[in-house]
């Protein structure tokens, strides 16, 4: 994190209504996992009141707790926690407290889900209600996937409205401090705001008055039952882009002027991105996540006039745009999402165009973000790589995992590396993700730790992975932070060295950790070695070169310049490794084609935004895809293919790089575990894989057929579980 100067402005008390604030970076409500405990059904579980004292501890401005479900009575349960009764109260004031003993402000969002229900919820039978009854047909041009709404009634809306009261009552009993009412993302609230979902003509629709009166009547409501000075926060979308019909910035600003003047204390601003359905992937097509929703295609693109700010890059405040327009129509304070960082934060409200920002992904990859950023820690900040691996998993009903954060949501006890009672001799072989998380925890253990490494710096492969994404997701940030952590403490380096048999026998550690990746995946078909041939391992090989000369960065602008491929180059294997080469040929300018055996294409990708935005990208580039076929010979001018029912044909290349899947690669694994009492595989070369479907747990290794290509985020976790019981 290259800067130099503590964000002040963003570090400066504020106030939303009533509510003091010690500083502007605050957590937004957004659910991570599960929340009862196995005991009691209204009682968080100890794991996740630890989460959020953390966030606070971390120095938050306010910490928000998600999904504080208001329904009719009688709908099914839907993620979430529910405050139906008073019973609810002293497990909630568990929350509240550990959140009150650092310091910060408890805020409970307040939400209807419906008809936005998550994937991992569809399976059920669930009552979805909104502005308007809406047909399959219908939602297949708004969101499809969810269950179609039927129009509420007079009647239940005003029962919805006692129900928020009642809850927010026991809220404010169990020591919240303020509510957030979410109207965001295409949940019950967004379907009166949108004039595309809200199709009505009686007092709930026609114009901005009308489609806010149920979200304005409730503010209301709650401010008479608690007192004009109780804060309450409405989250909108500013805008829906992409949909027609939708919420326009313009609308959003209405909005938001209605919302105050019935007594809102503060505007929680989101965008909504709509996006066209992709073939195969069945989970929600509609999110608020910048860099993932506007990447690859729209990532640099003029986008003002929707609210959108470009200009930071990676999505980076993105949202701002449009919370500066409302701020300029309204006098209470304005609340900005969309992969803020302390940094933009600073100059946004340094401008004047908002007030609070919601450091969201970035407290979840390092529950001491505002801590270490107002003690001018920048360089010790883990950064969110921006993987999305939190939200995907969460979305489907399982407790969110974090790709540098291996002990998120584990619990304080597991969280705490302690120093071992007697310190030992680790070797770890290989740098990458794996290896340098291994290094990290064996270190803060108190052990003598030595890395082994075969090329002439740290970090494996992770810097070549953040130039293949141009820099998109923040690999090279992460590799970064994890050389100077065991740089800081004090771990060896054996640089320019292969790890043998004999070499670790010499050594004498008292336990090694093997961590060199996978084997790479070669097509055993004739040709393969014709010169037309450049495997995945050779071209990161050329890389590797490179990079003792340039920097990561700079070879990755030189790369768009050169790089030694034909115009026409051939993909075999279209899972992940696959695709995201293919994107990275494709934006130099490669006419590519890629071809993958199964015929499903991006496997290992998250379905819900990733995958589907890649591909769609992808095809708009003229990139060809070809399934369902086998890979039988390379010839000179291409890949011979043959399909299911025997028709072989060329595909003409001028090159043809391999991208399979990886190998595990235990080859050392297996000689060290019979000279080394404690030997353990992490990663890629691990040999008992995981029989699990996505998501990826954090499982026990078994001897068993993977179902699922390995993923860094188990990798890491692997890694941090290794070592701390070592």
């Amino acid at each position: 994190m290259a800067k130099s100067k503590v964000p002040n402005n963003a570090l400066m008390p504020g106030r939303i209504g009533s509510m003091e604030v010690r500083n502007r970076l605050v957590r937004m409500g957004a659910q991570v996992m599960p929340v009862q405990s196995d005991s009691d059904e209204n009682k968080f579980s100890d794991k996740l009141v630890d989460y959020y004292e953390a966030l606070a501890a971390g120095g938050m401005g306010f910490v928000s707790v998600a999904g504080a479900l208001v329904r009719i009575d009688g709908d099914p349960d839907a993620p979430g926690f529910n405050p139906d009764t008073d019973a609810c109260i002293p497990g909630l004031q568990k929350v509240t407290d550990a959140i009150h003993r650092h310091g910060a402000k408890a805020v409970a969002q307040m939400l209807t889900p419906y008809p936005a229900l998550p994937v991992g919820a569809m399976a059920g039978n669930f009552l979805s209600l909104g502005a308007s009854t809406l047909s399959q047909k219908d939602l297949d041009g708004l969101v499809p996937f969810f269950v179609p709404p039927t129009e509420m009634t007079h009647e239940q809306i005003e029962k919805l409205t006692a129900n928020y009261v009642v809850m927010a009552r026991r809220l404010s009993q169990a020591g919240f401090d303020a509510v957030e009412l979410n109207g965001g993302h295409v949940h019950f609230f967004n379907t009166f705001f949108s004039p595309a979902w809200n199709r009505r003509t009686d007092e709930y629709g026609v114009n901005a008055h009308g489609r806010t009166k149920v979200m304005r009547d409730i503010v209301r409501a709650i401010k008479a039952e608690l007192g004009f000075d109780f804060p309450v926060i409405t989250l909108i979308n500013a805008c829906e882009f992409n949909l027609e019909g939708g919420i326009t910035l313009a609308d959003g600003i209405e909005h938001a002027k209605e919302l105050e003047a019935a007594g809102s204390d503060a505007i929680h601003v989101r965008v909504e991105i709509y996006h066209d359905e992709v073939p195969g992937i069945t989970v929600r097509t509609v999110h608020e996540i910048p860099d993932v929703d506007l990447y690859p295609a729209l990532i640099d693109e003029n986008l003002t006039k929707y609210g959108i700010d470009t200009s930071f890059g990676n999505g980076v405040a993105a949202w701002s745009e449009a919370a500066g327009k409302i701020k300029q129509n309204v006098k209470i304070p304005v609340i900005c999402s969309g992969r803020m960082d302390a940094f933009s934060a600073d100059k946004l409200i340094a401008k004047g165009k908002i007030d609070f920002a919601n450091i969201c992904r970035r407290s979840i990859a390092d529950h001491d973000y505002v801590k270490k950023i107002a003690a001018g820690e920048f360089e010790e900040v883990r950064p969110c790589v921006g993987c999305f691996t939190c939200y995907d998993v969460a979305e489907r009903g399982v407790t969110a995992q974090c790709m540098v954060n291996p002990s998120l949501l584990m619990g304080r006890e597991y969280a705490t590396v302690v120093r071992a009672e007697v310190p030992k001799r680790v070797v770890i072989i290989g740098s990458g993700a794996a290896g340098l998380e291994s290094a990290r925890v064996a270190a803060l253990r108190g052990h003598d730790v030595t890395i082994i490494e075969k090329e002439s710096s740290l970090g494996g492969s992770l810097p070549l992975a953040a130039m293949i994404k141009d820099f998109h997701e923040d690999f090279q940030g992460f590799s970064d932070w994890q050389i100077r952590q065991v740089e800081k403490l004090g771990v060896k380096k054996m640089l320019k060295t292969v790890a043998t048999a004999e070499l670790i026998k010499e050594l004498n550690p008292d336990a090694v950790i093997v961590a060199v990746g996978g084997a790479e995946n070669i097509p055993s078909i004739p040709g393969m070695e014709k010169k037309i041939v450049v495997t995945g391992e050779a071209l990161h090989d050329q890389l590797r070169t490179y990079t003792s000369v340039f920097k990561t960065r700079t070879l990755g602008r030189l790369s768009k310049l050169y790089l030694p491929l034909g115009t026409r180059v051939l993909i075999m294997g279209g899972a992940i490794h696959g695709v995201q080469t293919a994107r990275f040929l494709a934006a130099r300018g490669r006419k590519v084609t890629i071809v993958e055996e199964s015929g499903e294409f991006g496997t290992g990708m998250l379905d819900c935004g990733p995958k589907p935005r890649l591909l769609t990208w992808l095809r708009s580039q003229g990139v060809e895809f070809v399934g369902n076929v086998q890979f039988k010979e390379i010839v000179d001018n291409g890949l011979v293919v043959e399909d299911a029912d025997g028709n072989q044909k060329v595909i003409e290349a001028d090159n043809i790089v391999t991208a399979l899947p990886m190998l595990p690669n235990t080859d050392l694994y297996d000689e060290l575990k019979g000279i080394v009492s404690e030997a353990y595989a992490v990663g890629d070369c691990n040999p008992y894989q995981y029989e699990t479907e996505y998501p990826p747990m954090m499982l026990q290794p078994t001897e068993t057929k993977p179902l699922w290509p390995a993923f860094t985020v188990t990798a890491v976790r692997e890694a941090f579980r290794i070592a701390k019981d070592i």
